[in-house]
């Protein structure tokens, strides 16, 4: 099988994924930004993001990040498609926008993203502590900078997700209660 990861900081969470699979004969590339990292008998592929306008609301901000990250990641994924690669799955952390766009070159192939933060103003990481309690704005900042999730959860096959709970938030968000969600731990939900 040919598999393509996509994180912008090889090897991310899939070091040992990535090398099993290369070491199981499978063809594996990677898709990065600049880093030194290895992987033994994985193809890197590396991608430079457009430098952000400077402009914009600051709730926008890493939103144009991201946008930029995913269209680079796209400009490699042409290339690969130019030169007759079609990955049978694309496997990706979408933090940084990276697979918003992955399913635009290869449609027919499966997905998987994960979403390693869904941010919630209530019963999350920003209001775990009394004495520093969340900015009055938090909830529609929160909101804003779940929108690459939001993008990216309408074109992935399922949600691979920290036992935090950011797949069944992502999953209730987006109304899609037929998505397939894994998690890192076996309890179901």
């Amino acid at each position: 099988m040919k598999f393509l990861f996509v994180h912008q900081n090889m090897p991310g969470q899939y070091v040992h994924i990535a090398r099993h699979l290369a070491q199981s004969g499978h063809e594996v590339s990677f898709i990065t930004q600049p880093r030194a990292a290895q992987i033994a008998d994985v193809r890197k592929l590396e991608y430079e993001p457009a430098a952000p306008s400077g402009g914009g609301h600051a709730y926008t901000r890493e939103f144009e990040s991201g946008v930029a990250n995913g269209l680079a990641v796209a400009r490699v994924c042409e290339w690969l498609a130019r030169d007759g690669f079609v990955p049978d799955i694309v496997i990706g952390h979408n933090g940084w926008g990276e697979i918003l766009y992955v399913k635009d070159l290869w449609p027919q192939t499966p997905l998987l993203g994960y979403f390693e933060f869904f941010y919630r103003a209530n019963g999350s990481d920003v209001d775990f502590d009394r004495e520093f309690p969340p900015e009055p704005d938090a909830p529609m900042r929160l909101r804003t900078r779940n929108a690459l999730n939001l993008l990216a959860s309408t074109r992935s096959i399922g949600a691979r997700a920290q036992p935090n709970g950011s797949a069944r938030s992502i999953r209730n968000a987006t109304g899609t209660a037929s998505r397939s969600c894994m998690k890192e731990s076996t309890r179901a939900w």
